[in-house]
């Protein structure tokens, strides 16, 4: 073998050395990493349509995973949300509800509104309610003080709750006279 000639360390060649890891080895090893690594930052991301489908399970767990799945989502999966507002089925309408609270983006204010007025569901009361404290505008605080007048007593009483709880509609008046 002309021209390839094997290094030399302390008089044995390294081909031989029972310890020495070959090239091929350390390639293969690095190579395996590489795509290790890669995988994990690879790891399939949520589609909003699957996870709203699964808003539909029966099973809570997984329609809890699935809301945690959209709130992950975020944005894009806000309009897919309020179309599930719309839906017959309370539980979906309450996980969604709950979602598009979590994710807090204006746009499903008015929706939720919408689904306050005309709903006697506890649950999905409940869920409304806290979707709309958490996203928290002006248009919630005077949605929540016109339901307090109303004539659902159900509506009326979850208004009262949130507006005490989470102090969203205080005047600035009272802001300020809290912080002298």
């Amino acid at each position: 073998m002309r021209g390839i000639t094997p290094t030399r360390t302390a008089g044995k060649p390294e081909a031989m050395h029972p310890t020495a890891p070959s090239k091929h080895r350390l390639a293969l090893v690095c190579l395996l990493l590489a795509l290790l690594l890669g995988l994990q930052s690879c790891q399939r991301k949520p589609d909003v349509q699957e996870e709203i489908k699964k808003l539909q399970a029966t099973d809570k767990d997984v329609r809890e995973a699935a809301v945690k799945a959209l709130v992950q989502i975020g944005q894009p999966a806000v309009e897919p949300l309020i179309k599930a507002l719309k839906t017959d089925n309370p539980s979906v309408q309450a996980a969604a509800a709950r979602a598009l609270g979590l994710i807090g983006d204006k746009r499903a204010v008015m929706p939720l509104i919408d689904m306050m007025k005309n709903s006697y569901n506890l649950e999905l009361m409940h869920e409304v309610f806290l979707a709309l404290s958490q996203i928290g505008d002006e248009q919630t605080c005077d949605a929540l003080k016109k339901a307090i007048r109303g004539s659902n007593t159900i509506v009326s009483r979850y208004a009262k709750k949130i507006l005490a709880q989470s102090g969203l509609c205080k005047s600035k008046k009272n802001k300020k006279k809290k912080k002298k």
